[in-house]
């Protein structure tokens, strides 16, 4: 049936001939209910005014190829198609699909669109957006059900909004070479072993939510961006990879579970990172497990990036604790990774340094270090005084502000009094190792003044 400028079938079988004439020289509208197509439908090189599909089904292909649209087009309750593809088409309008059941492929190559790209309650085995430009893209299912196994986007341009909200079942999910104002992904139904990546593209805002990972993989990729928030996520056996993610405002990945996964953070620029405990506990955890010894060279070396990260994060809040803590972790890794790549001559002095610092002088950085040290020094030289003042015997004792010190009791106060230079005060019969006793009192000063210094920058911070 015609009607001024458009064009209404209802209840018919779509024929080439029945196709050809609603494909007119001059533009208007076509609307087409409760039709079936049991051969493929191919439309080129038209132009519509609108274009309207209701209740139909399509047993193969429904293409549109350099088709204009100069209003809305709506496809509702598409039953059955092969696929649908709209290529090298320029919509002034919004394109809505809604509750629709697509066996094959939904795909929009190269196509201009001057409104809303809206997907409710579809599904498709695959949707498939190439070198599209849109003012936004909603896919959704709020009022029917809707799922999509495979979601790939290559080089599109939105103004506004990515949102995918309530689509189940997703295994696999790509974002690349494309520029989007905000991505909201939010409580979507994603299959075990997925596969989730945004790579190489600016995306202003990035929100994940309310979402879970089982034995997943998710990889941000040369993203460019203000902010990304990862909220609420459910994460098990799953990897989060950021790889070059350079945001101009925050980074952050709160009220989420993390069992047994992975997370790698190392490759994150931003001014501000909100990482709850939690997530700084696995990151951490992380590194610990995997030591020196039986990882490669660019994993430790993320590794390394990630703890610098992570103290400049705390640098910047203050958290000089959480700092002094993450920086003894990064150069205990360093230092093994550089004995480990050094000369077979050099590893032993190198050993050697690397066991003062660590455990000794606890990098400057941890008291107990230097403290503990400084006791082990003290037992040990007690232990050597004893046998050498010969205080196992009974006639022979340290005297001490007019006390007679007998046994370990005497060789512990005059190492306590050697080690802070104070020995003179103390009468001893019998030859003193003078050289034993200047070592002492040189560790002595050494580990005092480690000790203060460390407390003094505590204090100070």
């Amino acid at each position: 049936m015609t009607n001024l400028n458009t064009i209404e079938i209802e209840k018919l079988r779509l024929t080439d001939s029945i196709v050809e004439s609603f494909c007119l020289p001059q533009p208007h509208s076509v609307s087409l209910s409760k039709v079936v197509a049991l051969e493929a439908v191919l439309i080129k090189g038209k132009k519509f005014i609108g274009f309207d599909v209701f209740n139909s089904k399509f047993k193969k292909t429904l293409t549109f190829i350099d088709c204009s649209f100069d209003r809305d087009v709506n496809f509702r309750q598409i039953k059955y198609a092969a696929s649908i593809s709209f290529i090298n088409c320029e919509f002034n309008g919004n394109v809505t699909l809604f509750g629709s059941e697509v066996e094959g492929t939904i795909s929009f190559v190269g196509s201009r669109i001057n409104g809303r790209l809206i997907l409710n309650g579809c599904s498709t085995s695959k949707l498939d957006v190439q070198g599209v430009i849109a003012e936004s893209f909603t896919i959704s299912a709020q009022e029917i059900s809707a799922s999509i196994s495979n979601i790939g986007m290559k080089n599109i341009t939105l103004m506004g909004d990515l949102r995918i909200e309530n689509i189940t079942e997703i295994a696999h999910f790509n974002v690349m070479d494309s520029s989007i104002s905000t991505l909201f992904v939010r409580h979507v139904g994603i299959v075990e072993k997925a596969q989730l990546s945004i790579n190489d593209s600016r995306i202003n805002e990035v929100t994940f939510d309310d979402l879970k990972f089982d034995n997943a993989t998710i990889v941000f990729n040369s993203t460019l961006g203000e902010n990304l928030y990862f909220i609420k996520c459910e994460l098990s056996c799953s990897i989060l990879s950021f790889k070059q993610v350079i945001l101009n405002s925050m980074f952050g990945i709160k009220q989420c579970s993390y069992h047994d996964s992975e997370i790698d953070i190392s490759s994150v620029s931003s001014p501000n990172l909100d990482l709850e405990s939690k997530c700084i506990d696995v990151i951490l955890n992380n590194e610990e497990r995997n030591l020196v010894s039986n990882a490669d060279e660019e994993k430790i070396e993320r590794r390394i990036k990630t703890l610098i990260l992570l103290k400049n994060k705390f640098a910047q809040e203050h958290r000089y604790d959480l700092e002094d803590g993450i920086f003894y972790i990064l150069k205990n890794l360093e230092s093994g990774f550089y004995i480990k790549q050094s000369q077979w001559w050099k590893k032993p002095f190198l050993y050697i340094t690397y066991f003062v610092h660590r455990w000794v002088l606890g990098w400057g950085v941890r008291l107990r270090n230097p403290i503990m040290s400084a006791v082990f020094i003290i037992v040990s030289c007690a232990l050597t005084y004893y046998i050498t003042f010969d205080l196992y015997q009974a006639n022979r004792a340290v005297e001490y502000i007019g006390q007679k010190l007998v046994g370990f009791e005497g060789a512990g106060t005059y190492s306590v009094l050697a080690f802070f230079g104070q020995q003179a005060d103390a009468k001893i019969s019998g030859n003193i190792p003078v050289k034993l006793v200047l070592a002492e009192f040189m560790l002595g000063v050494t580990m005092t003044t480690i000790s203060v210094g460390i407390l003094i920058r505590k204090l100070v911070r």
